[in-house]
């Protein structure tokens, strides 16, 4: 919804620094007091303004990611370029081979993340936002970090210079550190790439054994889907074979996260008859577990 500057109970307070630098976009402190704006002004229907800003955050993370690799690209050659022309101890810093080191990981890492925005921005393209949703949670997770690191090499090859107004490295510095916070923290984008990757393996183990299917992964809320459980019903049925692998997880102590029933272990959970206690521990303990490593061996 928009909403005039001169709509009577808005109140810009000030311009907010971020790290002390003032961003050419502006984030500024405005205060809201009984300002009313008419219902005309909405852009959508009343409530769905969360739904509305999630729709714009798949591109314009694209765009910060986009913009970062840019600041990548200009402190790379900043950093080259006083290589170069910097002499220490007889020999240009770009003659050490810690300085040539630097230069060359941050030329992979800028090559790498580039190739990772083209995706995500292809996968916008052709399959929209919920089809790109995970590899934008990605780039908006790498991306930052990345840019970061490669800005503080080339801070450390110029030295206090780095540091001081003289070359825009501490600002590229500071916008990049605050991009893994802008449009939502680095934890909450980690967090969907781990769930879409739980659910990924969850259902390759469901194909490989339908008795999977009773377990939760990862001691977390995540179960396969009522599809993947009747399929995997289906296959019980037709007497689909079990792996190795699988059949050694159930055959588990229930220390190690199997259910203590030996007859049907994959019912346990659901059977409030069952008196013998169940360990909600997820496939990807047990799997990590060293006796249930062995056993599938």
């Amino acid at each position: 919804m928009p909403v005039p500057l001169d709509t009577p109970g808005v109140t810009p307070v000030r311009d907010l620094t971020v790290f002390g630098y003032h961003d050419h976009q502006g984030h500024c402190e405005v205060r809201f007091e009984g300002a009313r704006v008419p219902a005309t002004n909405l852009l959508g229907p009343a409530g769905a303004g969360f739904v509305v800003a999630q729709s714009r955050l798949g591109p314009g993370r694209v765009h910060h990611c986009m913009r970062a690799i840019g600041m990548s690209e200009r402190a790379l050659e900043l950093m080259a370029r006083r290589a170069l022309s910097r002499t220490a101890f007889g020999a240009t810093l770009a003659e050490q081979g810690v300085v040539r080191r630097d230069i060359a990981e941050s030329r992979i890492t800028i090559e790498q993340l580039r190739l990772l925005v083209y995706k995500t921005a292809w996968l916008l393209d052709t399959a929209g936002h919920k089809g790109a949703r995970i590899e934008v949670a990605a780039i908006k997770a790498a991306v930052p970090r990345a840019v970061a690191e490669i800005v503080d090499r080339a801070i450390q090859v110029h030295g206090g210079l780095g540091l001081s107004g003289d070359v825009p490295l501490a600002q590229l510095y500071a916008a990049s550190r605050a991009l893994r916070i802008a449009d939502g923290p680095d934890d909450v984008h980690l967090e969907s790439v781990a769930r879409r990757e739980r659910t990924r393996v969850g259902h390759v183990l469901v194909a490989e054994d339908p008795r999977v299917a009773g377990l939760v992964t990862d001691g977390s809320s995540w179960r396969p889907s009522r599809r993947h459980r009747q399929a995997a019903s289906r296959l019980q049925q037709a007497g689909h074979g079990f792996t190795a692998r699988t059949n050694a997880l159930m055959t588990l102590p229930a220390t190690c996260g199997a259910s203590r029933s030996a007859s049907r272990p994959w019912e346990a959970r659901n059977s409030r008859a069952s008196s013998s206690p169940k360990v909600r521990v997820g496939c990807t303990s047990m799997l990590a577990n060293p006796a249930a490593s062995s056993l599938a061996r």
